[in-house]
């Protein structure tokens, strides 16, 4: 949202700005990793409240920008701090709850995505009315605001959250010992390899195939994130108001596909089909924005590629804990999200040299249309190997193969 002001202050073109949306990605993958380590042995609960506060200290420092390179340098340090946050959450999540209520559990927490665009577009929106006040443009409004909450939230951690059941204070001792129990249940009747250290987890075949649909789907996705409030603008011809409103109202989508998709999701114990079909829409949303002869319908395709994205995230996060477990579980998880945001050094910048070179990234999303494709031939192959593993080992133990069949 603030690019529809600040492009044009720091004399950014569309490629420079999507090499500035990239590069956020440069220091969020090499310290992705690092970041969950060290967060295994300094503890949810500090390394958490870290990553907000220090967030939300450089967002806020993106106020006073006056340079191109000042704006790439801020972006480096923001992705250095975001790192690990995301898989960091997925695991931790993944130590509370048991596997057949894991997808509304992640469903809660990925619905902050599409409630922030909600919220924070309609208002980003309204503080660039601002523009002038107290000396600063519109745009440097959004980034002080932004910051201020990730600060005070990251306090708060530090009060409010605990590593681990063991340590919670609002649960008794009979649901400490029947929620261990049911977690140890869990782990015993799951497909996923005993005793796989962090640092093999990283060569395991398995974590690298469920990394490459996660690469094809953030493709899409952070093409929609840093590209749509610009297309909803120049489609529709309206103000960042009117903008923040419409790309809100998507979010909106997002957010109900979100939890829709986490509770039918533990409820029929299915992951991949609502991957396959959230991808479908995604395929679909990108080729009527290329496509569609009138305004209404390319903006209405856009949507429907962010409730395709979002549809697609919940099942998908619910696969690495059930692939892998502990220590490995965590490095694995890590690894999924940092090859997958590597995607975010080739989407944005896609699209900005596509705006550059025809002057609209209709184009660019026609080229989008392809990715989704990809990612379902993908999911069918992962499919077909957890299905396997999930059946072979209950063929050794003498079981039922598990609902992973689904």
């Amino acid at each position: 949202m603030a690019k529809l002001q600040m492009a044009h202050d720091l004399g950014l073109s569309a490629s420079a700005y999507g090499f500035g949306v990239n590069i956020f990605f440069l220091g969020y993958c090499l310290f992705e990793v690092p970041s969950k380590i060290l967060m295994a042995r300094v503890g949810a609960r500090r390394w958490m409240a870290r990553i907000v506060i220090s967030w939300g200290l450089i967002a806020s420092a993106m106020t006073f920008v006056r340079t191109p390179a000042q704006f790439y340098g801020l972006r480096v340090l923001l992705g250095i701090a975001e790192a690990g946050f995301f898989p960091g959450i997925v695991y931790y999540l993944s130590q509370w709850f048991p596997t057949a209520q894991r997808a509304r559990a992640l469903s809660r927490f990925v619905i902050a995505t599409p409630l922030s665009a909600m919220l924070g577009n309609p208002l980003a929106g309204w503080l660039m009315r601002f523009n002038g006040t107290l000396g600063l443009e519109g745009w440097r409004w959004v980034f002080l605001v932004e910051g201020i909450p990730s600060v005070l939230l990251g306090v708060i951690t530090l009060v409010l959250l605990t590593d681990s059941p063991e340590h919670a204070r609002w649960l008794s001792n009979e649901q400490r010992a029947w929620l261990a129990e049911r977690l140890r249940r869990d782990g015993e009747d799951s497909a996923a390899p005993h005793g796989v250290s962090a640092l093999r987890a990283l060569a395991y075949p398995m974590v690298w195939l469920v990394s490459a649909p996660y690469f094809l789907w953030d493709m899409t996705f952070y093409g929609y994130m840093f590209w749509a409030p610009d297309f909803v603008r120049d489609t529709l011809r309206v103000s960042p108001v009117v903008t923040g409103l419409v790309t809100g109202f998507f979010a909106c989508l997002g957010a109900v596909a979100v939890l829709a998709v986490g509770a039918i999701s533990d409820r029929t114990g299915g992951r991949f089909q609502y991957m396959l079909a959230g991808f479908m829409l995604i395929m679909v949303g990108c080729l009527s924005v290329g496509l569609m002869p009138n305004a209404i319908g390319r903006v209405a395709g856009l949507g429907l590629v962010l409730v395709g994205d979002m549809t697609v995230l919940v099942p998908f996060w619910c696969l690495p804990t059930v692939l892998l477990r502990g220590r490995a579980a965590a490095a694995a998880i890590a690894l999924v999200n940092s090859v997958g945001n590597l995607a975010g050094l080739v989407a944005p910048a896609l699209l900005g040299w596509v705006k550059d070179a025809t002057g609209s990234t209709r184009s660019g999303f026609l080229m989008l249309a392809v990715v989704p494709l990809g990612a379902m031939a993908v999911s069918l192959v992962l499919r077909r190997q957890t299905v396997f593993a999930s059946n072979t080992r209950a063929a050794v133990q003498g079981l039922t193969p598990n609902a992973v069949s689904s």
